[in-house]
């Protein structure tokens, strides 16, 4: 660990070897795995950039999961059954996110299996705060300083994922797209705020662009979503709050 008043750095590592010197008490391969985690904290210039940076490898066994639906009362659900080729049979790609709520008719469950699969898993996170106004005197906030004084930006990524063993050690988070058939499991938020008057205790806006992606192995085969937030002539949602 390397700590300061503004910059500190933990970083931890694990190696492991498994070797079996008796096969006939143990039908376990002989396996290597590593386990890493490195975190880099920062406060900057009074206060001006700060955030964080966090890097985890690892490698382990990793759980398939089967999906069920479950019929419950209209409108309490989240899913349709639509019966695209009229066998009167559900089918697991039969189900969509209701359009409207007296569809809704139907809630999915994850449950675990009996398979296993060995995977690398990769984490990268990272969150980075601009604030002019820690920086800035604050008995001397007119004109131009003032202005910007009042905004705030916040930029933020989660990246999460879990690809196929091949024998080999992976360390880049990005190697994988969500269309690529190694992966095991994909998360990835990616979030930019613009805020004004976010200290205000009376009014403030945020400008914020959200986008979500994820990719999940189940025994049937993969399931991919996307989701992006914000307006089509901004890029951005409008949030006000008030007290």
């Amino acid at each position: 660990m390397l700590a300061n008043a503004h910059r500190q750095f933990f970083l931890n590592t694990t190696f492991r070897k498994l070797k079996v010197y008796d096969a006939a008490i143990s039908n376990q391969k002989e396996d290597n795995t590593i386990l890493g985690r490195a975190e880099y904290v920062m406060n900057e210039w009074k206060g001006l950039l700060s955030g964080n940076v966090l890097y985890e490898i690892g490698a382990g066994q990793e759980q398939k999961r089967d999906i069920a639906y479950l019929e419950v009362p209209a409108g309490t659900g989240q899913y349709a059954w639509i019966d695209y080729n009229n066998d009167g049979i559900q089918q697991l790609n039969e189900f969509e996110l209701a359009a409207f709520p007296d569809q809704a008719k139907y809630l999915r469950i994850f449950t675990p299996t009996n398979e296993f699969i060995k995977a690398n898993y990769i984490t990268f996170n990272y969150s980075l705060t601009l604030n002019p106004r820690s920086l800035l005197n604050k008995s001397d906030l007119k004109g131009m300083k003032k202005l910007v004084s009042r905004f705030t930006f916040l930029t933020s990524m989660q990246n999460s994922k879990k690809s196929l063993a091949k024998g080999n050690f992976e360390f880049d988070p990005f190697k994988y797209n969500v269309t690529d058939t190694a992966l095991v499991t994909l998360g990835t938020v990616f979030l930019n705020t613009i805020s004004f008057n976010r200290f205000s205790n009376i009014w403030g806006i945020d400008f914020s662009n959200l986008r979500n992606s994820g990719k999940s192995l189940l025994t049937y085969g993969y399931e991919s979503r996307e989701t992006m937030t914000g307006l089509q002539n901004s890029g951005g949602t409008l949030a006000v709050h008030s007290c």
